[in-house]
């Protein structure tokens, strides 16, 4: 249950403005009265409008900036039906997630209250419940579970017991050239192959567009390599390192080497993130992209070089291994240190509703974490992609869950950057990685 505290008064604030000469030149002590006499009509309520806004209590909740607006559309709406009982007020982020994680982790130590709803990436779950600085909400989500998908629910559950509410959820797709492909690869060897086949006509066209600078992008990347290898980052309980068990790991890290090798991919995407390989695709220079939904509706716009001339399907597997994608998303918690826990899980419920999941796929191609958002006709038909998107959650993996994840994903992505760039052989890195994931999750992390 979320106890609430009650609220602190608010203050009456008033400026006086003396306007007419004679006032002004009363006497001093007349002044004084008068001013006094009117400090006192303001407590006694004639400032009312004031104080009736002040009244309405305040839900701090922090959200990233947005576009196309539709996050502060959210906001609007569940505000109108709250009828003043509260009101919600957006906290922006900063744009990158690591100055996120800074802020947040920042404010929450210093126990302020202003925080209310806190989204957070779908891999802070163990960090922030194992800080004390969130509900546990397992008594509000467990009756309404069977409403999520599996995977998305997944991410807000630490230790048994679920500290947020999924509500964006995300999985990588595969974005291919229907003009150059005839079919779409089921396997990755059989996408550098179709690859290299075109570029023997399209010379300067890059075969595979990804995601390889040293950031939480490539430990995605590299663990998507990794799962459909075969390989594993950790045991069940998070307290061994598994990256250098089986050949998994290794495989998949001499993948990401070979396609910088084969020339599939150009050097240039060692230093790409998701935006710089989705602009690339869409000026028409790449074969395939491996990217978030996000893309889809950027790529048929109608300064895009390739509209009508593409189509996307799940991420592929390795031949004779599995099919992996890397769940991404948002969550919604309520932060230990609100004033008002019991309205947050009120406004909550109302930002996370069905109805706004609905909205923000269909608006921004943002992922549902709902089951019914999938069978919705105006989803379906509104986002072709739907039923692909929704298969490849039924393969994708949650990051891995430890109080640790900041120190663990800067071990894997700066070793898998290395690999990628030649700076490593794959197996050297698969060891340094193994080493300083192991460091991380026994809280010994390399600074």
């Amino acid at each position: 249950m979320i106890n609430g505290t009650r609220p602190d008064p608010a203050s009456a604030h008033y400026a006086a403005r003396v306007h007419d000469v004679r006032v002004r030149a009363c006497v001093k002590s007349l002044l004084m009265t008068c001013l006094l006499i009117v400090a006192a009509a303001v407590a006694a309520g004639c400032g009312s409008s004031a104080q009736g806004a002040a009244a309405v209590p305040q839900i701090g909740f922090t959200i990233g900036r947005d576009p196309t607006r539709i996050g502060e559309k959210v906001i609007e709406n569940c505000n109108q039906a709250a009828n003043g009982r509260y009101r919600i007020e957006p906290i922006y982020n900063p744009p990158t997630v690591d100055g996120q994680r800074e802020q947040l982790i920042r404010r929450l130590a210093g126990k302020d209250p202003s925080l209310d709803i806190l989204g957070l990436d779908v891999i802070w779950t163990a960090e922030f419940s194992e800080a004390n600085w969130i509900y546990d909400l397992t008594d509000q989500v467990k009756p309404i579970a069977k409403q999520f998908v599996p995977a998305a629910l997944n991410t807000v559950k630490w230790k048994g017991k679920y500290w947020a509410v999924p509500v964006g959820t995300n999985v990588a797709v595969l974005y291919y050239r229907t003009d150059l492909i005839k079919q779409p690869p089921a396997t990755w060897e059989e996408l550098v192959k179709q690859a290299k086949e075109v570029q023997q006509t399209h010379p300067d066209m890059a075969g595979l567009l990804w995601q390889a600078n040293q950031y939480e992008g490539l430990t995605v990347d590299a663990m998507e390599f990794v799962y459909a290898a075969g390989g594993k980052v950790l045991n069940e309980d998070g307290t061994k390192s598994l990256l250098a068990d089986g050949d998994g790991a290794t495989f998949a890290f001499s993948f990401m080497r070979k396609l910088f090798t084969d020339g599939v991919s150009p050097q240039q995407v060692l230093t790409f993130q998701e935006e710089e390989s989705r602009q690339m695709f869409q000026q028409g220079k790449g074969v395939f992209l491996r990217n978030w939904p996000y893309v889809y509706s950027l790529a048929n716009g109608p300064d895009s070089k390739i509209k009508g001339k593409f189509d996307v399907v799940p991420l592929p597997g390795f031949a004779g291994r599995q099919t992996a994608g890397v769940l991404g998303g948002v969550n919604y918690a309520i932060s230990r240190f609100s004033d008002h826990p019991k309205l947050a899980w009120e406004a909550l419920q109302c930002l996370a509703s069905s109805e706004h999941d609905k909205l923000k796929m269909i608006a921004k191609g943002e992922l549902s974490a709902r089951e019914d958002t999938y069978t919705d006709p105006e989803v379906i038909a509104k986002i072709p992609f739907t039923k692909v998107a929704r298969k490849a959650l039924d393969t994708a993996y949650a990051r891995p869950a430890t109080p640790y994840y900041n120190d663990l994903t800067y071990a894997i992505n700066r070793n898998a950057n290395n690999v990628a760039a030649g700076r490593l052989s794959p197996d050297a890195g698969v060891k340094k990685a193994n080493t300083a994931i192991q460091l991380a999750i026994e809280g010994k992390g390399e600074i």
